[in-house]
């Protein structure tokens, strides 16, 4: 176990029949306190582990310690107090102070509440072993642990957890490999659950049972020191929400997302905005058909070259600020992609600094009536030629005439093969506002 604290809480379970014959020989009255065994009042053992059956009781048998001048640092077999449902005994109390707490059992059957109120902020380390009970699970999912900086999970079992949501929220864990937990395929959200771990580096999710999982919202977000993840295995086709999956991922240089099955997913909103480091995302056989909002999917990602969509057949009607500000974006290619009926692109490839050529004959790039298309080129200072063959802007009502408005000075070539003379119009109305008017030529054929 990794101890960088003095504090140091460790949840596990461990079996009353572990006990010597000594302590087990006062069956239904045992309470283990720093390795002397006592008696109290009011005990008895349920499915194996002491219970204590009165609050105060409780109270008394850990605060006076019994006369014995060594502190209480573990109870062992302590499942709960029977009539203490807030768990509002001396248990979680004493804990904070001597810096370890040991629980155990089937963590099913009572308030852990106390759990939630902060008490615990210090805990560094959490080992769970042969832990079993889905509300304990969640309890502790909660926990606003600051100083975790590792956990471990051995033979535990949330037969019936449904939710994964901010299970490491803001936690200081360094690394994460699932394995050793075993939950159920009623499992539906990972939203939040490793959010704003700044000191993560390195999660393996591989083999976790994700086919009934909608969410991936936020996942990873602002997991600053994030380099590598490993999603292999894991099973998204119910996924619908990859919103902020990877926001703020300052450290993250390539992401893999071949082959997972996402295609039922219906927003991707920032999904990787503000990875500065990231240079590579592959996206073969990565299906977004039914992607109805991409917006700042890709924003403030100055280190992104190159971004493939053709194989993940994109199909967006809102591509705001899409790739905004992606510095030294050199390629784009959207073949197979489909934007007919888009209604938002506004600045959709603003600031791509390094952006030559924009290729969308194969997207079937048709607006939607009313479409906003405001300042969709505005700032591509290297951008030379814009491909809208096939493409209809008839109906793009809003803004048009601003696609080029501001420092498109390189801007010479529109090619328009096969457009209707309201598209040419269109195209001329806003080559007339930019940086160049005179230097810009649209081809027809």
């Amino acid at each position: 176990m990794n101890i960088k604290t003095k504090s140091i809480i460790t949840l596990c379970l461990t079996a009353l029949a572990s006990m010597p014959l000594s302590a087990q020989s006062y069956f239904g009255s045992v309470v283990d306190i720093d390795g002397t065994y006592t008696t109290a009042k009011n005990i008895k053992v349920e499915a194996n582990q002491v219970v204590f059956t009165d609050h105060k009781d409780a109270t008394h048998t850990i605060a006076s310690n019994h006369g014995y001048s060594t502190p209480v640092k573990v109870i062992h077999d302590v499942l709960y107090c029977e009539n203490d449902e807030t768990m509002n005994s001396e248990l979680v109390n004493k804990a904070v102070k001597t810096g370890q707490l040991t629980l155990s059992g089937t963590l099913n059957n009572h308030n852990w509440s106390l759990l939630n109120e902060g008490k615990l902020n210090g805990i560094t380390s959490a080992h769970f072993h042969n832990v079993i009970g889905d509300e304990a699970f969640t309890a502790l999912s909660n926990l606003k642990c600051s100083s975790l900086s590792y956990v471990t999970f051995e033979d535990c079992s949330f037969p019936n957890v449904t939710s994964l949501e901010r299970l490491l929220y803001g936690s200081a864990i360094t690394s994460f490999t699932w394995g050793g937990m075993n939950v159920s395929g009623n499992l539906n959200t990972l939203s939040y659950m490793f959010h704003d771990c700044q000191s993560l580096q390195s999660v393996s999710l591989k083999g976790l049972n994700t086919n009934n999982v909608t969410s991936l919202n936020n996942l990873f977000c602002n997991c600053k020191n994030l380099s590598n993840i490993d999603l292999s295995g894991c099973d998204f086709i119910s996924v619908t929400d990859c919103g902020n999956m990877f926001y703020n991922c300052d450290k993250l240089q390539a992401i893999d997302l071949s082959g997972l099955k996402l295609q039922n997913v219906k927003t991707t909103n920032a999904m990787f905005r503000g990875c500065d480091m990231l240079a590579s995302i592959n996206f073969t056989d990565c299906d977004f058909s039914k992607v109805t909002s991409s917006t700042e999917m890709f924003q403030n990602c100055p280190r992104l070259q190159t971004v493939d969509l053709s194989g993940a057949k994109l199909s967006s009607n809102n591509c705001e600020g899409m790739f905004k500000y992606c510095n030294d974006l050199n390629s784009v290619t959207l073949s197979n992609c489909n934007f007919e009926g888009v209604t938002n692109c506004r600045e959709m490839f603003r600031g791509c600094t390094s952006l030559k050529e924009i290729d969308l004959s194969g997207c079937k790039f048709i607006p939607a009536d009313g479409a906003d298309l405001y300042f969709m080129f505005v700032d591509c200072s290297s951008l030379e030629t814009v491909d809208f063959s096939g493409c209809d802007l008839s109906k793009s009502t809003n803004n048009h005439e601003y696609l080029f408005y501001i420092n498109c000075k390189a801007l010479k070539t529109i090619r328009a093969v096969g457009c209707n003379d309201a598209t040419i119009t269109k195209l001329q109305e806003a080559i007339n506002r930019s940086d160049n008017p005179s230097g810009v030529a649209i081809v027809t054929k």
